[in-house]
C-alpha cells in the first residue's frame, strides 16, 4: 500500500478547531522555527543556569570548595 500524498492526508483536529494553526505533524516555517529554537534556548538558560545560581546561596552554598 502506497503512502498517502501530502494533499490526501486529512487533519481532522483542524477540521474541528478552526482556529489551529498546527497540527502534530505540521512544521513551521524556517524562521518561526529558529525563533521557537532561542525561545527554547532561553527558557533551558533560564532553568539549568539562573535559578541554581540564585537558589545555591539562598541556601548556604558557594563556589568555593
Amino acid at each position: 500500500m502506497a503512502a498517502p500524498k501530502p494533499e490526501e492526508i486529512s487533519h481532522q483536529a483542524m477540521d474541528q478547531l478552526h482556529g489551529l494553526e498546527y497540527c502534530i505533524d505540521s512544521n513551521p516555517s524556517w524562521g518561526e522555527a529558529i525563533a521557537l529554537g532561542f525561545q527554547h534556548y532561553i527558557l533551558a538558560l533560564g532553568t539549568a543556569v539562573m535559578i541554581p545560581s540564585f537558589l545555591v546561596p539562598l541556601m548556604g552554598g558557594s563556589d568555593v570548595g
